[in-house]
Parts: structure tokens; sequence; C-alpha cells
């Protein structure tokens, strides 16, 4: 999966790894690779993207980090691309977040309302 981030830092166009996905960066995107465990400093804003076209293996992986009620929610999409799109943002999401907080990705819980 590609997940690339942004901040004040410089960019990279390196490749890396995190949680066992690859990643990229592309020449013409001011998008870095990033670090394993990121941090946020005062002041400091990250941006990520994330490529929501992914092989079914990665779908699936990312499939599992979710909770019962997103799975629910991806079950309810009536087109298999909003619904694969869904799964691979959720998952990301998850990843990125546990990234930060270090704590797998299945573990966060969310709360709405």
């Amino acid at each position: 999966m590609r997940i690339n981030s942004s901040s004040d830092t410089p960019a990279s166009t390196d490749g890396g790894s995190a949680s066992g996905q690859t990643l990229s960066t592309t020449d013409s995107q001011p998008f870095s690779t990033p670090p394993e465990r990121p941090t946020l400093k005062d002041n400091e804003v990250h941006v990520w993207r994330c490529d929501l076209d992914q092989p079914t293996g990665i779908r699936q992986s990312l499939m599992c980090s979710l909770a019962e009620d997103e799975r629910a929610r991806a079950g309810r999409f009536h087109f298999d691309k909003d619904r694969n799109h869904f799964i691979i943002a959720r998952g990301a999401l998850r990843s990125i977040l546990g990234s930060y907080l270090n704590l797998a990705p299945s573990e966060l819980r969310f709360s709405y309302g």
C-alpha cells in the first residue's frame, strides 16, 4: 500500500516501509515516506494520502483491522469499488493513527456523536 505524508520537513524521494507495506513517493509531489513511528510536534501538521486502489491481499489485511461496525458499514455499500475504497481508507486511517499512538490498528476504538 502506498502511504505518503507531508509535514513542514523537507520531502524525501527514497522508499521505505512501515507495518510491512510498501511506501512510495512521486517526484512531482512534495510528499515524503513517513517514519515508522511518526511524532507530531507543536504547530506542525501532517497531511497523509493513500492510493485507494489496492490489491486484494492488502484490502483483506486491512479489513481484519476494522471494528465490527466498520465491517458492517462496508457491507452496506452497493458497489464493490465503493466498498473496497472504504475498507482501504478506514484501514489506512487505523494504520496511520496506530503508528502515532504505538497501538495495533485493530486496538483503536472510535466513538461518534
